[in-house]
């Protein structure tokens, strides 16, 4: 917990008597930073709201509330109360190992145990904790110290790296300088079409009715109608042509353009195809914003490319591309979106690629922080020095009773019906409206009924709902109706729960050297195959596995290589496994659920996982920190990059404020988790609920 204010005001300098020196003994002062890929923490019990639009206030948590744990407890209708479910699933896992069962496992038995407690349709599952998902190691032994992570959402900010090394920053809302007008054709200047028929041709284009059309005589020559529908493209934009024969007549087929078309023909030439901006967002999901956007320009968001999804709770800035439109129509955004802002306009010639980021610079900030200066300083620089095992983070799992990983355990195994009640069911932790449509269907079963019971934000069940109601008991094509992203969201949480478990049975059974068997991806191969899965905090950049092939370290090498280097695969047909004794424990983790680690295709593509490789041990880069004192726990004490071009200014720092922050900036390639490099520092759990506990008002 917390510890007191003289404790904190004895142990720590104030920021105007604290510098660090960096490596090559030169003073730095160390401002700013950024964060990216992780959704926890919160505030609980605030009272306080703003209006933030669809995002919440910043007060708002994915809290574990009082109210919920008094809910849990009263399900008891099994005999057995959900504040000890945790303890005596931990004691009947404890004592299996005694007939040589692994303690290390989160069983499906004890998964479908808890499961059946559903006599009021709720679970009484928990929602996860770190060891629940194999986060269990760290690298150095150092103590920890308390802080918060993510008190308020601006206590966390991440800016993308492009690939040239440069940090993506909102600095203007400016429009690019317009490209000169081509001269405007005049009909009289036609030398290919009558005026008659030009005349024509002005009243279809008037009309915009896309059913009628003109036809004109073509000429026999090849070269003569090519000219002929060249000069009718530049006179008359929004009309398109096409050669015809009509008996023994060839003509020239004259109509409205359709709206792809006519997108083409408009977009000025001298401009790349793509519209480039940097997207800033605050509290809100990289897809939900791109689908926001999208929305209210009436595209589909499929026209959008960007890197990878950023993290919800903070303010993130990274690049996006989208097919012509126009940089005005984005800027408008800005009028009618509540946390989003657009700016930074360009015109490139090529969408942006999954490889198109070295990663993402983190500036976050740690309230009510204690623990002596050597403390902070020791964890600080063994994170620089010796980096942090490189786990996929709590918000991989989600943040729910029902963890994502589960959902994808049960697709993984095609039980399409079981993966769908998972979705739906009841759970602790939802509203009111939520629980009460879950509820509903539950225990009616009436899909069409239910859609609307769930809000509009629910797309997930609203869309499974729709596809079992139109097909009852097809659960497979009821989950189909769900975007492909989310659809491999939860697949891909059962990849990285593998990969969390093999890694920390890794680390704790054979320690941080490489040994014989293991595979070795170097560091500056890794560099450019490192890259976010096809488009998603979570979907798509939180997995990012290494497409390079590995080398199988033997006894003549094994003095080349550092811990470093050594990769683990995520399962998949196309991965290779250590040639060591961890091979085997990925077919001890799979099979207690069912599945075999060597085969991994599936009959609908969607779930055939091809797999990859993951470094174990990541070291961050460009590390800096420094402390603040504060007074008000609400307001914010770094500035993400909106604050500044609005002009904001800090005030919530003092030399003897009552509480102390510590904030960092550091660098981490594409995939890698801030809070799991926080954890290796602080030395406690991230999950959302635990943080919650810490706050400070």
């Amino acid at each position: 917990m917390p510890g007191t204010e003289e404790d904190t005001e004895n142990e720590c300098p104030t920021d105007a008597k604290r510098q660090k020196l960096d490596s090559d003994g030169s003073v730095t002062d160390q401002t700013g930073g950024v964060n990216n890929d992780s959704d926890v923490g919160g505030v609980k019990n605030q009272t306080k709201t703003e209006e933030f639009g669809s995002g919440g206030s910043e007060d708002s948590t994915e809290r574990i509330s009082k109210e919920t744990d008094d809910m849990i407890t009263k399900e008891t209708d099994v005999g057995i109360t959900a504040d000890r479910i945790s303890k005596e699933t931990d004691d009947m896992i404890t004592k299996e190992t005694d007939v040589g069962i692994t303690a290390d496992r989160i069983s499906k038995e004890t998964d479908d145990r808890i499961s059946k407690e559903t006599d009021v349709g709720i679970t009484a599952e928990r929602i996860s904790k770190e060891t629940d998902v194999g986060i269990t190691e760290y690298i150095s032994s150092l103590p920890g110290f308390n802080g918060v992570l993510k008190q308020r959402y601006s206590d966390f900010l991440v800016n993308e790296i492009s690939l040239d090394g440069s940090v993506v920053h909102l600095t203007s809302t400016d429009l690019p300088c317009p490209l000169p007008e081509e001269p405007k054709v005049e009909l009289v200047d036609l030398e290919t079409v009558s005026p008659e028929d030009a005349a024509k041709l002005a009243e279809l284009l008037k009309s915009k009715n896309q059913k009628e059309s003109v036809l004109i005589e073509a000429p026999d020559d090849k070269n003569a109608r090519t000219k002929v529908h060249s000069e009718i493209a530049r006179a008359f934009p929004g009309l398109e042509t096409v050669t015809v024969t009509k008996g023994d007549r060839r003509l020239i087929e004259v109509k409205i353009m359709s709206n792809r078309g006519n997108l083409l023909r408009q977009w000025p030439k001298g401009r790349g195809d793509y519209c480039k901006f940097v997207l800033y967002k605050e509290n809100k999901d990289t897809m939900d914003t791109i689908g926001l956007i999208a929305k209210n320009l009436g595209l589909k968001s499929s026209l959008f490319q960007y890197v990878g999804t950023k993290d919800r709770r903070g303010k993130t800035c990274q690049q996006v591309t989208v097919f012509r439109v126009a940089p005005e129509k984005l800027k408008g955004l800005n009028k009618v979106l509540r946390n989003i802002v657009v700016g930074n306009f360009s015109y490139v010639d090529r969408p942006l690629r999954l490889s198109a980021s070295r990663g993402n610079r983190f500036t976050v900030v740690l309230r009510a922080v204690t623990g002596s200066l050597a403390q902070i300083d020791a964890g600080m620089q063994s994170l620089t020095e010796a980096g942090f095992i490189n786990y996929f983070g709590m918000q991989r799992f989600g943040t729910q009773a029902i963890p994502s990983h589960h959902i994808g355990r049960a697709l993984l195994q095609e039980d399409w019906k079981t993966a769908v009640e998972l979705i739906l069911k009841p759970r602790v932790g939802d509203d009111a409206q939520l629980a009460a449509a879950r509820g509903y269907w539950w225990s009616t079963r009436d899909s069409g009924a239910s859609i609307e019971k769930f809000p509009r934000f629910s797309y997930i069940e609203r869309s499974i709902l729709a596809g079992l109601a139109a097909r009852e008991q097809d659960y497979y094509g009821a989950f189909s109706k769900v975007s492909r992203n989310n659809r491999l969201m939860y697949v891909h949480a059962y990849q990285s729960y593998v990969w969390n478990l093999v890694t920390s049975q890794r680390v704790r059974q054979y320690g941080l050297k490489p040994m014989v068997g293991d595979l070795i991806i170097p560091l500056d191969t890794a560099a450019g195959n490192e890259q976010p899965e096809d488009n998603t905090e979570g979907l798509t950049d939180e997995v990012a596995p290494i497409k390079a092939r590995p080398v199988v370290l033997d006894e003549a090498s094994i003095g080349k290589y550092t811990i470093y280097d050594v990769v683990l695969p995520l399962p998949g047909f196309d991965s290779v496994y250590p040639d060591n004794n961890l091979q085997g424990l990925y077919k001890e983790v799979m099979e207690k659920d069912g599945l075999d680690y060597t085969n991994m295709r599936r009959k609908h593509k969607d779930f055939s996982l091809a797999g990859g490789y993951r470094h174990i041990v990541v070291r961050p880069k460009d590390v800096s920190w420094r402390l603040h004192r504060y007074d008000d726990p609400t307001s914010p004490v770094v500035l993400s990059d909106w604050d500044v071009m609005k002009g904001d200014t800090l005030n919530n720092t003092s030399t003897d404020g009552g509480h102390l922050a510590l904030e960092f900036q550091l660098s981490l390639p594409p995939s890698c988790y801030a809070t799991m490099a926080i954890r290796e520092l602080l030395k406690i759990d991230t999950s959302s609920n635990f943080q919650s506990s810490l706050n400070v008002t």
